[in-house]
């Protein structure tokens, strides 16, 4: 009966001796153990790395180099060039233009007001009539005009005594 006889078997592996005792290095790349070990002479005296011919001439690299400067050069200034003011348009200029239409024609006053003479408008003389618990006499100025104290120019009450 034939043994099977693996690759992890030790034995197996060093019947003919240790190969790379002394280097130290893994048997398995090839390629790697014939680029490492080298004399001295071998790694100081290489022959120089050869120069690849160049694969296009002087005259056809100035022609790349000036049109690649000269299409970026366009494509710069086509994204960086001034943009025109948008339009802003709504869609009341479109659907509700009625020829002849003023809306500022209503908000004109259609008289003058006085700033100083006319009373003030505030919520509660729009709605003093309906303030719950307060009676609104009928002329609210009268207590004014049947006073003489009120229709006397201020001249003439400085040189009198007060009446109290």
């Amino acid at each position: 009966m034939a043994r099977q006889i693996s690759d992890s078997n030790l034995a197996y592996k060093l019947r003919r001796g240790h190969k790379d005792l002394t280097s130290g290095i893994d048997s398995d790349d090839k390629e790697d153990q014939k680029s490492t070990l080298q004399s001295t002479h071998r790694a100081d005296f290489k022959t120089p790395p050869r120069i690849a011919p160049p694969d296009r001439g002087k005259r056809r690299e100035l022609m790349e180099r000036y049109l690649f400067e000269k299409i970026s050069a366009d494509i710069a200034n086509y994204e960086f060039r001034p943009r025109s003011p948008p339009k802003y348009l709504s869609t009341t200029h479109e659907d509700f233009d009625v020829p002849g239409f003023d809306p500022d024609a209503g908000l004109q006053p259609k008289f003058e007001h006085s700033l100083y003479s006319d009373p003030i408008v505030t919520y509660w003389s729009e709605n003093k009539r309906k303030i719950h618990g307060v009676t609104v006499p009928e002329n609210p100025t009268g207590n004014f005009n049947s006073s003489m104290r009120f229709s006397k120019p201020v001249s003439e009450r400085w040189d009198n005594d007060p009446e109290f």
